[in-house]
C-alpha cells in the first residue's frame, strides 16, 4: 500500500537545493507575506471611511 509522496518526505535527499537556500526562501516568504497583510489592513480601513 503506497501511502504517497509525504510519507517519503523524511528519506529524500536534498540535492541541488541546500538548506540554507530554502531557510532564505521560507524568510522571504514570511517577509513578504507580513507586507501583504499590512497593505490589505491599510485598504480594508480606507473602505471603512
Amino acid at each position: 500500500m503506497d501511502k504517497g509522496l509525504i510519507w517519503k518526505l523524511p528519506q529524500l535527499k536534498l540535492k541541488e537545493v541546500g538548506k540554507d537556500e530554502i531557510s532564505g526562501l521560507i524568510d522571504e516568504l514570511v517577509i513578504n507575506t507580513k507586507k501583504v497583510a499590512v497593505a490589505a489592513s491599510r485598504e480594508i480601513e480606507k473602505w471603512r471611511r
